[in-house]
């Protein structure tokens, strides 16, 4: 897997799984709270994502975790009939995700929703209301769908073909 970091001044630079604490000496030092952690289907998002917090975690900062995945529409599998794939941009609600991390951001609190693939629609809310270092969202390829508020600090998660198709 091979994670390529996207900084505001649109320079790249390439991190392997193993250089996690180099993305958090980056964050600390950029003093990003938002981080955006991106790629297509099978790319290695949750698997970087999870190391990523379970490293945040162990240096003792507490970290909120967002997946996109929860914001799928409801009737998503039947959409999914139409565009062919779970990737499609159209799935996912991105406007009610940036109000999320907009009322976060502002007041501190949001209620973020659950989604349940078996059920196929959001089957519950959960309400946050508490202080976190890090916010981490993990998201489809899409990358441009959300609004570059509140300083975030972008990882695209990039993977050979042969095991984008593997997995």
């Amino acid at each position: 897997i091979v994670l390529y970091c996207i900084y505001w001044s649109m320079m790249k630079c390439v991190y392997g799984i193993d250089q996690v604490d180099a993305i958090i000496a980056e964050l600390k030092k950029r003093k990003s709270k938002l981080v955006y952690v991106a790629g297509a289907s099978a790319s290695g998002k949750t698997h970087f994502n999870k190391a990523l917090w379970l490293a945040l975690e162990k240096l003792g900062h507490k970290v909120l975790n967002i997946s996109s995945d929860d914001y799928y529409t409801d009737q998503t599998w039947l959409k999914f009939v139409l565009y062919g794939t779970f990737d499609h941009p159209n799935l996912i609600q991105y406007d009610i995700l940036q109000k999320n991390l907009d009322e976060y951001f502002t007041t501190g609190k949001t209620v973020l929703p659950k989604y349940s693939f078996i059920e196929r629609r959001r089957i519950s809310l959960e309400r946050v209301q508490e202080d976190y270092d890090y916010v981490l969202v993990e998201w489809l390829y899409t990358i441009s769908q959300l609004q570059d508020k509140y300083n975030p600090f972008t990882i695209f998660v990039d993977s050979h073909i042969e095991e984008l198709i593997f997995r």
